[in-house]
């Protein structure tokens, strides 16, 4: 099973529809099919419910059941605390982010595994060493399977080295 960090902005996704919302609803099946496991910070409920009040496409009920949803995802929610808490504080005062960013950050680095977002900011000022993935990216490849194309392009690099007579490799 591949571990990976999620952050709000792709769970937005579920329940809008919004760009990028196909490949997003991929990771949540993926999800409650056992193939990912996924982590995220203890803001990540308050950053979604956040989110969907201000698309003024959830109101009262709607987002008590939204609410309701996350509360029932089963998503590992990681206290901000200890090593996690230094690391996240650290990685907002080198990059001048937000610690809502860093925390993502900062859990993907502990935990050594990807992050999903659907943030361009965010994927663009990952720091060296921590692997900041856009949405629209996923495909199960990013928790180090091999894709169709990978696969392919392995078969027709040893067929090439057959027919020029190399050694398979």
């Amino acid at each position: 099973m591949g571990l990976a960090v999620m952050d709000a902005s792709v769970a937005v996704k579920w329940f809008l529809e919004e760009e990028y919302g196909d490949e997003a609803v991929r990771l949540q099946s993926d999800f409650f099919e056992g193939i990912v496991s996924l982590r995220v910070p203890s803001i990540f409920p308050y950053e979604v419910l956040n989110a969907l009040q201000h698309s003024r496409r959830f109101r009262g009920r709607d987002l008590l059941e939204a609410a309701r949803d996350v509360d029932r995802s089963g998503f590992s929610v990681i206290p901000l605390f200890g090593e996690y808490m230094e690391r996240t504080v650290e990685i907002a005062v080198r990059l001048g982010c937000t610690i809502y960013d860093a925390s993502y950050l900062a859990l993907g680095a502990i935990e050594e595994s990807v992050v999903f977002t659907a943030d361009d900011d965010l994927v663009a000022m990952a720091p060296r060493g921590i692997k900041v993935v856009h949405i629209r990216e996923y495909r199960t490849q990013s928790l180090g399977e091999p894709t169709v194309r990978e696969v392919e392009r392995t078969v027709n690099d040893k067929l090439r080295r057959h027919r020029a007579g190399a050694p398979p490799g």
